[in-house]
């Protein structure tokens, strides 16, 4: 049996993406183990990495020699998958150490993430560390056909882009009134959705103001939680729309989508403000897609392509919030519109599922293996 290990700088219980890939490799035939993070100082799985309070480059160098450490004492593997830039130096690591091959998945633009947009040093240290370390990749994987042709065009001798969408599982869900039950509304309300977690950067502020131009019977509902809730709380109540404003903590994964189809359209609001949104493509969208939801996201090139194509959507001028709130009111107060896109969601969301997805995934393994 073929033996795989993953390396996630990350918490593997949280990251939906690793665990239907790991999953998907184990049920192909591969013997799948993962060295992660953990936030707990006594983790259950031997290959974790307990992180405590650093920050900054002393968290990386520390999470470096942990992970050194973990693969020192492990047999060889005949692939080390490093999820995102920063596990490339583990997995080269590895690589010298025990021989193999290392296939770089890629999820975000990680140099241009949004937290570096001011901090010049980080960002030219994450560039010498892509042009040191993206090198010797057998496979290549990433999120969307954006984010890969800039990757080709920026590092030499990168594999061919596999791209596998962060999609859910394909399933039937029916239309719940779960959601509108736990929130007090009826169907006279159209209910706009937010889901995912509330965090600074990713233009929520944006949400609320558009609900002062939208008329009384719009209402909003954030499906998570995060650092930002007081902060769009205390917005909410500034612009007296409190009432018309809803917070509901985040759902289990399993439940998700089932409340989410109790909504009328969801809601995406990243600003265009960095290559690493720029060229995003982020699960929430297909999360949408399979809750049967037309949705309103920012006008990104593969979002844009992607409604365009599939007529699944409307986008908003970056930063716009009239753009933004009329985009709304086109969709739900056109009912040929808005039933055309549901219906358009049905269609779509069986070719966009980890279903789908996962075969490319083991394509690849199964070219690299034989």
């Amino acid at each position: 049996m073929k033996k795989v290990l993953m390396i996630l700088y990350g918490n593997l219980e949280k990251d939906q993406r690793v665990l239907k890939e790991k999953t998907s490799l184990e049920k192909a035939g591969f013997n799948v183990d993962v060295v992660s993070l953990s936030l707990v100082d006594t983790p259950d799985n031997p290959y974790s990495i307990f992180p405590q309070n650093r920050t900054g480059f002393s968290y990386y160098n520390f999470i470096w020699k942990s992970c050194e450490q973990i693969i020192s004492s492990m047999q060889p593997y005949d692939v080390y998958h490093a999820h995102d830039l920063p596990t490339l130096k583990s997995a080269h690591f590895a690589t010298r150490k025990h021989g193999g091959k290392i296939v770089f998945d890629t999820h975000e633009y990680f140099p241009y993430m949004a937290r570096y947009n001011k901090k010049f040093f980080q960002r030219n240290y994450w560039l010498l560390f892509q042009k040191r370390w993206v090198r010797n990749i057998s496979g290549f994987i990433t999120v969307n056909e954006s984010l890969g042709a800039e990757l080709k065009t920026q590092i030499k001798n990168l594999p061919d882009p596999v791209i596998i969408y962060n999609c859910p599982y394909h399933d039937e869900i029916p239309k719940s009134n779960l959601l509108r039950e736990k929130l007090g509304l009826d169907h006279s309300k159209i209910l706009l959705l937010y889901e995912g977690y509330l965090m600074k950067g990713r233009g929520l502020e944006i949400l609320i103001e558009s609900m002062k131009i939208l008329p009384e019977n719009y209402h909003l509902v954030f499906l998570a939680d995060g650092e930002e809730k007081d902060e769009l709380k205390r917005l909410s109540s500034q612009h007296d729309i409190d009432k018309r404003i809803h917070f509901h903590e985040m759902i289990p994964n399993e439940m998700l989508l089932e409340y989410m189809t109790g909504a009328d359209l969801g809601l995406f609001s990243y600003p265009d403000n960095c290559l690493n949104h720029h060229y995003s493509l982020p699960n929430k969208v297909f999360e949408y897609m399979h809750a049967k939801l037309p949705q309103v996201a920012t006008d990104l090139p593969e979002i844009r392509k992607l409604f365009q194509k599939h007529n699944v959507g409307m986008t908003f001028m970056n930063g716009d919030v009239k753009s933004l709130a009329n985009s709304i009111r086109e969709i739900c107060e056109n009912r040929e519109i808005l039933e055309r896109m549901k219906n358009n969601t049905r269609d779509t969301c069986i070719q966009f599922s980890w279903q789908e997805q996962d075969k490319k995934l083991i394509r690849l393994y199964e070219d690299l293996l034989g």
